[in-house]
């Protein structure tokens, strides 16, 4: 079983929402239907995981036993406490593993700084862990499937639940959620691009329209060249 399948699909895109999309926990919660503090103990729980199986790689590629491993984790705990700066520590001085461990799959959005244990949070505007070019890669295969459908093809959320196996309800969260990734990429990839603030673009989207869809119109109106050719552009929908 590789990297990512060894997460529930929800805890790993709760992971990547709050790393890679630089979401808080109440908007996570809303995306999926669910409290701040739910969205908060789903991160944790997942970033617990990834140290668990970030230790039992480390230890199956260099020959140390479960009880080195166990060793390893107590002594990192103790001196880092958080499970996302172990994480980020671990994938720092035993790269060459976990990089073929995860399979194309992106690191912790944090880095340890070579001369001092503690954290440094990557910001926004340099957060190339998604290129550019690999637009796609911020989508579940589910979720870009939606987005074609929804936006593209102007199915009705009734019908794409059922193309699915979902209920309306649930494709109109998994609808939103959707929107919501493709928004914070645009934000990202108009801020990379400009060396505009992460920040300063996203609220400059907030006030241009009182809806999602409002904001990501606007962004691709406004960043038309810079947003050449996403694969699934926003269009109008009753």
């Amino acid at each position: 079983m590789g990297y990512k399948d060894e997460f529930q699909e929800r805890q790993y895109r709760i992971m990547i929402m709050r790393e890679h999309h630089n979401m808080t926990f109440p908007e996570i919660g809303r995306a999926f239907g669910f409290s701040r503090e739910s969205a908060r103990q789903l991160y944790a729980k997942a970033k617990l995981l990834q140290k668990r199986l970030y230790l039992h790689r480390i230890g199956e590629a260099t020959g140390q036993s479960d009880w080195d491993m166990d060793m390893l984790s107590r002594r990192l705990r103790k001196e880092f406490g958080d499970n996302c700066v172990i994480n980020a520590w671990l994938e720092r001085e035993y790269k060459d593993i976990l990089d073929e461990y995860r399979a194309g799959e992106p690191k912790s959005a944090y880095e340890v700084d070579e001369n001092t244990p503690r954290p440094r949070k990557v910001h926004p505007n340099t957060c190339k862990t998604i290129s550019i070019g690999s637009y796609r890669m911020a989508f579940t295969e589910q979720e870009l499937l939606i987005l074609n459908e929804r936006d593209q093809k102007g199915t009705s959320l009734e019908e794409i639940g059922r193309l699915t196996g979902m209920s309306e309800s649930q494709a109109k969260y998994a609808y939103r959620t959707a929107k919501l990734v493709q928004f914070r990429r645009y934000v990202k990839i108009i801020s990379e691009k400009t060396g505009g603030s992460f920040d300063e673009i996203k609220e400059t989207a907030y006030r241009s329209g009182k809806t999602l869809h409002d904001r990501i119109a606007y962004l691709e109106k406004e960043y038309g060249g810079i947003l050449e050719n996403p694969p699934y552009r926003h269009s109008s929908l009753p």
